[in-house]
């Protein structure tokens, strides 16, 4: 394959306590770094160091027990060597295939990202989130970036430019890094390159209970991303982003129900052409795109009522101080 216009790359990595290192990351790298002139592995964890057992010169762990992965994101902004920062969740299976080509066709953006699939679905809640993946993936991320206003990145895995990011980065700590650094991005006008490929996979929640707690974390998350932009000029479009993601859709099932009533037969028929767009015109799938239609908008009211809380919460907290 041919050498990468890029010299230099810096993969970082991070473990929860839960996790144990994933050797797809290792073999990534060892493939990767034939295309650059130089590259590093950094790994993150709550362990002990060496929990990795990788002995190479250029791959380095580092314990920092409850740090958040926005904390190690500043952190790996200050000590990587590469201005180019792969950055890569542990929980992905990255596509071997797909990143290389992704990587080679870099445009030295100062941000760039591709989408993320669903490893093969089995349990209802698991092909659930994997139309909910493509949704978000497929259509309102590609969307919203392409009409100016996007200021999303898929944090699982993201490039972006050290010396950039490193000035511009909010210092505030947050879960939720993705909104946060596509925040930046577009607050800064920073030039950012989208792929249409798909760069990993993920293990999709397996219960709505899982599936249920994760919303409730992006709902604090974008609380707080709410506060921390506020006073900034890229605060409408972090709203826009929150009316997308969890406004448009129940909001569109309500108005097919209650077109219903009047005209059974048409909402009939474009209930159907939206589950055969959103379940990818895979037959299958179709029958849980038409639960996905039913589920989906309770899951999108449990996201608003966790952010309401969240947000009243902290607006109270802040009187008080």
């Amino acid at each position: 394959m041919k050498k990468n216009n890029l010299k230099n790359i810096s993969i970082v990595t991070f473990i929860s306590k839960s996790e144990i290192f994933n050797p797809k990351i290792f073999s990534f790298y060892s493939q990767i770094k034939q295309d650059f002139d130089t590259s590093e592995l950094i790994i993150f964890t709550d362990k002990n160091i060496n929990q990795c057992q990788i002995s190479e010169p250029d791959v380095h762990e580092i314990c920092d027990n409850g740090a958040t992965k926005y904390k190690r994101i500043l952190k790996a902004l200050t000590i990587a060597k590469s201005d180019m920062i792969l950055f890569l969740d542990n929980d992905i299976s990255p596509d071997l295939q797909q990143l290389r080509v992704f990587l080679k066709n870099y445009d030295d953006a100062d941000l760039c990202f591709g989408r993320i699939g669903v490893t093969n679905a089995k349990k209802i809640t698991e092909h659930l989130v994997r139309i909910d993946k493509y949704i978000s993936h497929g259509f309102i991320r590609p969307l919203l970036w392409k009409c100016e206003i996007g200021v999303s990145v898929p944090g699982q895995i993201f490039v972006l430019k050290k010396d950039i990011f490193k000035k511009i980065l909010s210092q505030n700590d947050t879960v939720f890094d993705d909104l946060s650094i596509g925040a930046c991005a577009k607050e800064n006008k920073c030039k950012v390159q989208i792929s249409k490929m798909i760069l990993g996979t993920e293990k999709a929640s397996g219960n709505l209970k899982t599936l249920f707690k994760q919303r409730i974390r992006w709902a604090q998350g974008y609380s707080e991303t709410l506060d921390n932009y506020r006073n900034k000029k890229v605060f409408p479009f972090v709203i826009l982003h929150g009316i997308a993601y969890h406004a448009v859709f129940p909001c569109l099932s309500i108005l097919l129900l209650l077109s219903a009533i009047k005209y059974p037969i048409i909402v009939l028929i474009l209930w159907c052409l939206l589950c055969i767009v959103i379940s990818a015109k895979h037959i299958k799938e179709f029958p849980f795109a038409l639960l996905y239609t039913i589920v989906f908008p309770l899951v999108h009211i449990i996201w608003l009522a966790a952010f309401l809380r969240y947000h009243f919460q902290r607006k109270k907290n802040t009187r008080r101080k």
